[in-house]
C-alpha cells in the first residue's frame, strides 16, 4: 500500500466518523466549517502580529538588534499561544492596534468557531446553519471581519495592494 493509499484510507475513516453527525452535518455545513476555521486562524495570526509589532515599536531596538527582534517576536508568540482569541482581541483593542469597529466583528467570528469546536454543546446552533439564510449570515460575518482586518492591514501597507 502506497503512502497515498494509506492517506486515502485514513481520510475515508475520518469521513465516516464525520458523517455520523447527521443532525447538523451536511456538505454546505462542512464547507462553512472549513471557512470558519481558516478565517479564524488568519484573523488570529493578524492579531498576534499587531500585538507584537505594537510592543516592539515601544522598545529601544536599533537596526543592529535584528536577532533580538526575532527573539522578542518568538518569545511573544510563546506567550500569545497561551491566550485565547478573546484575550488577544482585548489586548489589541487596549493597545490601540485595532479600531473599536472591528472588535465586534472578530468576536462574532470567534463565536461561530466555538460552535464548531464544541458541537455537542452547540448542536442547536450548528443545526441552524442547515438553513440557507443562517448559512449566508455566517458567511457574511466571516467576510465582513476578514475585509475589515485586511482593510486595516492594507491601509498601513499600501504596497501590498494588488494592482
Amino acid at each position: 500500500m502506497t503512502t497515498q493509499d494509506k492517506i486515502n484510507t485514513i481520510k475515508s475513516n475520518l469521513q465516516d466518523a464525520e458523517d455520523t453527525d447527521f443532525q447538523y452535518m451536511s456538505e454546505p455545513v462542512k464547507d462553512l466549517r472549513h471557512y470558519v476555521l481558516y478565517i479564524h486562524s488568519s484573523l488570529e495570526a493578524s492579531l498576534e502580529i499587531r500585538i507584537i509589532n505594537h510592543i516592539k515599536k515601544q522598545l529601544p531596538f536599533t537596526p543592529q538588534h535584528t536577532q533580538e527582534k526575532v527573539n522578542f517576536a518568538h518569545n511573544m508568540r510563546v506567550i500569545l499561544n497561551e491566550m485565547d482569541f478573546s484575550k488577544k482581541i482585548k489586548i489589541a483593542q487596549n493597545q490601540g492596534s485595532i479600531p473599536v469597529n472591528i472588535v465586534g466583528k472578530l468576536h462574532a467570528v470567534n463565536d461561530i468557531r466555538v460552535y464548531f469546536s464544541h458541537p455537542t454543546t452547540y448542536m442547536n446552533k450548528l443545526i441552524e446553519y442547515k438553513d440557507d439564510n443562517k448559512e449566508l449570515e455566517a458567511y457574511e460575518i466571516l467576510d465582513v471581519a476578514h475585509q475589515a482586518m485586511n482593510g486595516l492591514i492594507l491601509k498601513e501597507n499600501p504596497q501590498w495592494i494588488k494592482k
